[in-house]
């Protein structure tokens, strides 16, 4: 979406609900600023426009003189913030819903629920829901991301009987996923992973870092890079602060990051 196509709503309140409908969308991000003397203070709320409830708010306090150094730090904490946000946002809404009424978007919120519960019973859940989905919806790359996720999983938990028929198949997964949707951060940085499992370093850093200039608040692109700079055994020096940073990033992000913790280990072998 364009900057012009919401900053046309600056300064005029509205109804959340005709504005989203306005803008084809279904969650918005609202914010106000306040100055007091030398002092600002940044609001920021997270709005489904659709149920009228909200899912998330923040403030930031700041002097006048460090904004423009604050900025870029408030804009990551809340990309990072919003992220986890919307996601048990909708896993709510799939897992209300019955069976004989989901479609492939739903299939694919069970599979990501199920995914990050990280028993070996749920992984196989979630490869059901991603199956289902594709089948209803081919060409929606969500679904064949999740799919590559719950193969790397399998792998990194030794969940499975054939290694190598699911290491192929979490690569087939994320190569379409690519292929749908190049400018899909995730996509990009599962394609990472199952390089890095395959023992293709080069192709897997490159990977990440494509993940990045896509979306430098990608907590889990920076992850993925962290992951497979050490799985390369480049943990020292630069690369090994490098690490560290990324992983705090990534630390932030609260969906994900215990399944993630073992898969350099598996990649170094």
């Amino acid at each position: 979406m364009s900057r012009s196509s919401s900053f046309r709503y600056k300064g005029r309140p509205g109804d959340p609900a005709r504005v989203a409908r306005d803008l084809g969308v279904r969650y918005l991000v609202d914010g106000s600023v306040r100055k007091a003397g030398d002092r600002v203070r940044i609001t920021v709320e997270l709005v489904d426009a659709r149920a009228g409830d909200q899912l998330w708010s923040v403030h930031y306090d700041r002097n006048i003189g460090d904004i423009l150094a604050a900025q870029d730090d408030i804009t990551q904490t809340i990309l990072g913030s919003i992220e986890p946000e919307l996601t048990s946002a909708e896993w709510a809404e799939a897992l209300r819903k019955p069976a004989d009424s989901l479609d492939a978007r739903d299939h694919y919120r069970r599979a990501t629920w199920h995914l990050y519960r990280y028993t070996a019973a749920d992984i196989e859940a979630a490869k059901q829901h991603c199956q289902i989905a594709i089948e209803f919806e081919r060409d929606f790359a969500q679904s064949y991301i999740a799919l590559a996720y719950a193969c790397h999983l399998s792998l990194i938990f030794d969940q499975v009987r054939n290694r190598d028929a699911t290491l192929e198949a979490g690569l087939r997964a994320a190569e379409c996923a690519v292929q749908l949707d190049d400018r899909d951060a995730f996509a990009l940085g599962m394609l990472g992973r199952g390089r890095m499992m395959a023992r293709d370093f080069d192709g897997a850093i490159a990977q990440t870092r494509a993940a990045i200039d896509l979306n430098p608040y990608s907590a889990k692109a920076h992850y993925d890079l962290g992951f497979a700079l050490v799985a390369a055994g480049d943990a020292s020096g630069d690369a090994g602060c490098d690490m560290r940073r990324r992983c705090g990033a990534a630390h932030r992000h609260r969906h994900g990051a215990r399944g993630d913790r073992r898969g350099a280990c598996h990649g170094r072998g």
